[in-house]
């Protein structure tokens, strides 16, 4: 019983130690940016960049230019630059299997996209006799 009472009084000293240190540190005025505003004068906005997709999943930014590569779940990668491209980059519906939670799945690019211009797309195939 002793014990446990002592082991009590030394939480509760340290917790109160660590509450009149943490209330210290809200003292002073609030973070700004660099624009000097605060987090609550700050707004975030979206801004619809390309429409007419059917299921986008993923999506890469060319680290050269003003590119998007999309990745849209029925198994088509779609660019997008100064609006979208008519014609999709790749298209392997024919290869891809649809459904809940398959198809074309992710997109990324190779750490060597500006010199070699390679991507990779992980996406269901049909299953193989065997497998």
């Amino acid at each position: 019983m002793e014990l446990m009472s002592i082991d009590r009084r030394n939480f509760l000293l340290a917790m109160g130690g660590a509450l009149a240190g943490l209330a210290g540190c809200s003292a002073g005025s609030p973070p700004t940016d660099s624009a000097g505003r605060t987090a609550q004068e700050r707004t975030v906005s979206l801004e619809t960049i390309a429409s007419g997709l059917r299921t986008p999943l993923g999506i890469e930014f060319a680290p050269d230019s003003d590119r998007r590569y999309i990745a849209e779940q029925q198994g088509v990668v779609r660019v997008h630059e100064d609006g979208l491209r008519d014609q999709p980059l790749l298209d392997l519906r024919e290869t891809v299997v649809t459904g809940s939670e398959t198809g074309l799945l992710g997109i990324a690019l190779h750490p060597e996209f500006t010199q070699n211009r390679r991507l990779f797309v992980r996406y269901s195939a049909p299953r193989r006799e065997g497998t």
